[in-house]
């Protein structure tokens, strides 16, 4: 069975999700490791991660959470794992 690879956000941390699904594609991996919390407020983002996906098919294997220690609620959490949902995040 061949490894499946994923590049990971702080590899590239200037670069917006789309540009990293791209950069992703040019240098041979399967998926990216993105942080999302910049996609919540922008729908037009999501709509260019999800192009840039469909012309690459380079897909999303894990998205980063921020958690700060004992008092996180993550509850706050739930409007990136939705986000990570419309991006066929698993």
């Amino acid at each position: 069975m061949e490894g499946k690879f994923s590049l990971a956000h702080l590899t590239v941390p200037k670069c917006s999700v789309a540009d990293m699904v791209y950069i992703a594609a040019m240098a041979g991996y399967d998926y990216i490791s993105p942080q999302i919390e910049g996609l919540i407020s922008q729908p037009e983002l999501i709509a260019q991660t999800k192009k840039a996906m469909a012309e690459t098919g380079v897909g999303i294997h894990d998205i980063a959470l921020s958690i700060h220690g004992e008092t996180t609620v993550i509850r706050i959490s739930e409007p990136l794992l939705a986000k990570g949902v419309k991006l066929g995040v698993k």
